[in-house]
């Protein structure tokens, strides 16, 4: 076995070969690569899109009365705006995970944010809202990390709730 492997490093008979294999191989690795990183930039700029977008649609609406009616609303308008821009058909429903937090001032959003936790996070009424949209990334191309993908797919925005605007 050792001769074999001294014989295949010493030899030149098919090198040209085994190098052209070795650089289709690599270029193809190189490829995939970009490919999944592409994917996951696009992918984050559909999901920064539609959050605002949802956010914007579900505060204007008027017939909702409590925070899983809004919760739940929050998360169609999400998942249809995904969906709407042809990039991201393969996304469902089930795989977004939507959560909305509402805060009466500042301070008790600090509050929130430093520990956790805060007072009253679920009155619709409050006049500042934190939406959240997560979704699991499953890489297509080439393996990514989850380290690198979770901190990408989950979008968090702050609006101030203006419920007396009305459809403006």
């Amino acid at each position: 076995m050792i001769r074999l492997l001294k014989w295949f490093r010493q030899s030149t008979v098919g090198a040209t070969t085994v190098e052209f294999a070795l650089s289709i191989i690599i270029f193809l690795l190189t490829l995939g690569v970009l490919l999944e990183f592409c994917r996951i930039a696009i992918l984050g700029g559909c999901f920064d899109w539609a959050v605002s977008v949802a956010s914007k649609q579900i505060k204007n609406e008027s017939q909702i009365v409590n925070l899983n009616d809004y919760k739940n609303k929050f998360k169609d308008h999400a998942n249809r705006n995904i969906q709407s821009t042809g990039v991201c058909d393969f996304v469902s429903n089930n795989d977004i995970e939507a959560d909305i937090w509402f805060f009466k001032n500042i301070e008790d959003l600090k509050q929130y944010t430093e520990s956790g936790r805060g007072a009253n996070v679920d009155d619709i009424s409050f006049p500042i809202a934190m939406y959240m949209i997560k979704y699991p990334y499953k890489a297509l191309f080439f393996f990514a990390p989850s380290f690198m993908t979770d901190g990408v797919f989950e979008r968090r925005i702050l609006n101030i709730q203006e419920m007396s605007r009305g459809a403006n």
